[in-house]
């Protein structure tokens, strides 16, 4: 009788060599495994932060043609007690729209005081020193005098 060779799938008992092997392949397993969800973790929190990015674009986007506009810091001129005492009229440098405004504490400081001349203001035939004070003009020239002698 003639003998054949066949492969069939048998039960195969592994000896503690190969069980050693088999252990340090499922600890490698293991490591790639977690090494793979952290990656895909921070690949996931990337993509969630630039979907988060694009949805707050459209939201802003949205507003803005939903309002018809938005809020910019914009250059203005301010003049202090225009067109009246304590009011002021501002004007955008972009547009030329101006407007007036009263004024606010933050308004009045040292150099935008209401400087109000008598009319009979003795001493000076016209007198207007456009609000500066000239009474004390000597001093202001000996201050000027010493401040020359320094600056050499």
């Amino acid at each position: 009788m003639e003998v054949r060779t066949v492969k069939r799938v048998l039960t195969h008992e592994f000896n503690q060599h190969e069980k050693e092997e088999l252990g340090k392949e499922l600890a490698n397993k293991n490591l790639q495994l977690a090494g793979e969800e952290a990656s895909k973790r921070s690949v996931v929190a990337s993509y969630a932060s630039q979907i988060s990015a694009t949805k707050e674009g459209i939201a802003n986007l949205s507003n803005k043609l939903a309002s018809g506009y938005e809020l910019k810091e914009t250059v203005c001129e301010v003049e202090y007690h225009t067109p009246e005492r304590n009011i002021k009229q501002l004007r955008r440098t972009d547009t030329g729209e101006t407007w007036t405004e009263p004024m606010t504490d933050v308004d009045f400081d040292l150099w935008t005081q209401f400087n109000e001349v008598p009319e009979n203001a003795g001493g000076d035939a016209g007198g207007d020193t456009g609000g500066v004070n000239t009474e004390n003009a000597d001093e202001d020239s000996e201050e000027e005098e010493f401040d020359d002698a320094y600056e050499d």
